[in-house]
């Protein structure tokens, strides 16, 4: 479970292990883009959910934790919490927030 607060980010995750904790940013719009190479080269197609921002926000150890982060609520952008395990493992828990 993800859950946030005045104080920060909670995870509880049951029976998962070690994890690493990603805060994500990423854009509402959804721009077209032009495609140059490949399969759909020459169509324009949206992009959805574009993120702006990755970085590692700490190592979760398996018991109730609580990190810092800021959200984002800015006119375009949203942020979400994506809890992976281990060291690019599997997405064992995420929350938009």
């Amino acid at each position: 479970m993800i859950t946030m607060d005045g104080k920060g980010v909670s995870i509880a995750v049951r029976n998962a292990g070690a994890a690493t904790v990603w805060p994500v940013r990423y854009d509402l719009r959804v721009p077209k883009v032009n495609i140059g190479f490949g399969e759909n080269s020459g169509r324009v197609l949206p992009y959805r959910n574009v993120v702006t921002g990755l970085r590692l926000l700490g190592t979760w150890k398996g018991n109730a934790a609580v990190f810092d982060q800021p959200v984002y609520r800015e006119a375009n952008e949203r942020s979400a919490i994506l809890v992976q395990q281990g060291a690019g493992g599997p997405i064992i828990g995420a929350k938009n927030l």
